[in-house]
């Protein structure tokens, strides 16, 4: 269960104001403690303009926060100073021992991504716990947006390969509040070289292994389905959360494959880029 969350904000601009709509939403998922942060970059900046400059920060996060301790969360508000963002974010959610980090994200090209970064990719990619992202522009097209979060885990879609990475992503999910989860698809995309018997094999062996998955979930109380599919990954999982209107993704991160990732455009990228709902990334 996630207990607690730092949440990525960057004050005095829009995307702060949208982000920390979303985070209201946070307590759906069992969130009891929130750590708002904000980093400063502090390069070329002299001690006292450096403090100076926190408190002025510290004093808008604590303006801020109200909503989310009006939705019933304690709010520790945090400034940390260095030019690498992530970084220091990373750092902070090891220090605070939080459970899940939320940041929004542009939707920018590869092209973007490979000469400007991303925040949100590399906390998605590095940190040691949960990272949930979700698009500015998404956000932004919400009337509520609390409400994305409060969805998330109504209707989740869950891609699988039965690989060590995925099956940390299935035990956080069994770990979420009985009460707000609907319903999770467990979803097996076949290898589209396959076919035949090695194809059959392959959807036999699926086959069962989901509906053992969908056994634990039944198990704890949650509602679950599983599907065996042909196709590319990417465009099988996006047909899916269109097609079953879904409210979430969770996806489990391999270790190690964060460069691949970004030159091949993996799975797990491309949903934070494209997926039409928030991600949930597990280590």
């Amino acid at each position: 269960m996630f207990r607690s969350a730092l949440v990525h904000t960057a004050l005095g601009t829009e995307e702060a104001r949208l982000v920390l709509g979303l985070a209201e939403g946070l307590r759906a998922l069992g969130v009891g403690r929130v750590v708002l942060a904000n980093v400063i970059d502090a390069s070329g900046l002299e001690g006292p303009v450096i403090a100076e400059k926190v408190d002025a920060v510290l004093e808008g996060l604590r303006e801020a926060c109200a909503p989310l301790e009006a939705a019933g969360m304690k709010v520790e508000c945090r400034v940390p100073t260095g030019s690498d963002a992530s970084s220091e974010l990373l750092a902070l959610a090891a220090e605070a021992h939080v459970d899940m980090v939320v940041s929004g994200s542009h939707r920018k090209s590869q092209m973007d991504r490979l000469f400007a970064g991303s925040v949100s990719e590399m906390l998605a990619a590095h940190s040691p716990v949960p990272s949930l992202v979700a698009r500015f522009d998404l956000i932004g097209g919400s009337e509520r947006p609390a409400e994305l979060l409060r969805a998330f885990p109504r209707a989740l879609v869950m891609p699988t390969d039965f690989s060590d990475a995925a099956e940390r992503a299935v035990t956080t999910v069994l770990s979420l509040p009985p009460e707000s989860v609907g319903e999770i698809l467990f979803l097996h995309v076949t290898d589209p070289s396959l076919s035949g018997d090695a194809l059959r094999r392959q959807t036999d062996g699926a086959s069962f292994q989901l509906e053992n998955l969908v056994a634990r979930a039944r198990g704890r109380g949650l509602g679950a389905s599983w599907a065996v599919e042909p196709g590319g990954i990417i465009e099988t999982v996006l047909a899916e959360v269109e097609a079953r209107s879904a409210a979430g993704v969770v996806v489990g991160r391999r270790a190690h494959a964060v460069l691949q990732e970004t030159l091949l455009g993996s799975l797990l990228l491309t949903l934070l880029r494209e997926a039409p709902v928030p991600v949930l990334v597990v280590p």
